[in-house]
């Protein structure tokens, strides 16, 4: 049986990184933070965290929502809350979530926080 350093051969292609992100006009184009939130309009949009450090682009599609491209791929839909609290469609309370391609609007809830205590000795 052989190895795989036997079995390697070297790519004929050239390396040449990571190719720049072009979104068309009319496009919002912002970069990922490491938690995978980007922010939009002032408000902070929660993309995926294998996204962070990349550009995304942001297509209003109506009033309240708004699609997500990574490159070409359409990563899905999503509903800015506060607008829509506005509209008196959702609570002004639960984050903005990016649906995974499943063309439904989605909202998450925030979770409460949580307490510290201190422990005694």
């Amino acid at each position: 049986m052989r190895t795989p350093a036997e079995l390697y051969v070297r790519s004929t292609r050239p390396y040449r990184g990571v190719r720049v992100a072009r979104y068309p006009l009319g496009l919002d184009v912002r970069k990922v933070k490491t938690g995978g939130i980007t922010v939009h309009q002032g408000q902070r949009v929660f993309v995926g965290n294998g996204f962070a450090g990349y550009v995304v682009g942001i297509e209003p599609v109506a009033a309240t929502v708004l699609r997500i491209w990574f490159y070409e791929q359409d990563l899905g839909l999503f509903e800015t809350p506060l607008l829509a609290a506005a509209n008196g469609s959702v609570s002004s309370t639960k984050s903005t979530a990016v649906t995974p391609k499943a063309r439904k609007l989605v909202t998450r809830s925030k979770p409460a926080a949580r307490k510290r205590t201190r422990r005694r000795a």
